[in-house]
């Protein structure tokens, strides 16, 4: 692998010597970056970061159980979208979920986002207790239809990028004056084909 990288510095090196040389970089997404050779003063080959390997679009269903008694599934498959930050945290967009056929009736947690999840070498995955973050959804059952914040200190979302284009979401929330937490476990795939 050194081989090839010296290789290509050393082209780059040659053609950086020929002064009305362009150096043009094809980017995954289809846009071209063009640089004169002459400007270029030296390229480093890095390993991608945890953030770029987990930054995108996900596809999965949720598993939650509400005080570890009572366990139930989103009716349907759901879209996540993890994006980055310039200090290399991650924020997560979580969607709307509908829960069927609760004790409750039918249960809609309405979408929101979590920020600035860092990560955390020791779990290999971000982590961030967002109980203080102020951050509000709405929540609907039967008898309830209203807005909530997330305030307890139990909340904590862990996003573990599994390494093979799927990722595992645990997020442990409680809302208003529910006496039990709600476990959440999302599985899910990557939506872009490798």
């Amino acid at each position: 692998m050194k081989k090839i990288f010296t290789l290509a510095i050393i082209i780059l090196t040659y053609v950086a010597s020929m002064q009305a040389q362009t150096v043009t970089i094809h980017n995954n997404d289809g846009t071209n970056i063009v640089l004169l050779a002459s400007d270029i003063y030296h390229i480093d080959f890095e390993p991608a970061s945890e953030v770029q390997r987990i930054v995108g679009s996900y596809i999965g269903i949720d598993s939650i159980n509400v005080g570890k008694q009572s366990p139930y599934k989103t009716a349907s498959t759901n879209a996540y979208e993890i994006t980055a930050n310039s200090d290399s945290s991650i924020n997560i967009t979580m969607p709307e979920e509908h829960f069927d056929n609760t004790v409750m009736g039918n249960l809609v947690v309405g979408t929101y986002t979590i920020k600035n999840i860092e990560w955390d070498s020791t779990q290999q995955a971000f982590v961030r207790n967002y109980g203080n973050d102020g951050i509000t959804f709405h929540y609907k059952s039967s008898t309830i239809d209203k807005d909530y914040t997330f305030d307890k200190p139990i909340c904590q979302i862990i996003i573990k990028n599994n390494g093979d284009g799927t990722i595992t979401i645990t997020n442990t929330y409680q809302m208003g004056n529910m006496p039990f937490p709600i476990y959440s476990t999302i599985h899910a795939s990557s939506t872009i084909d490798e």
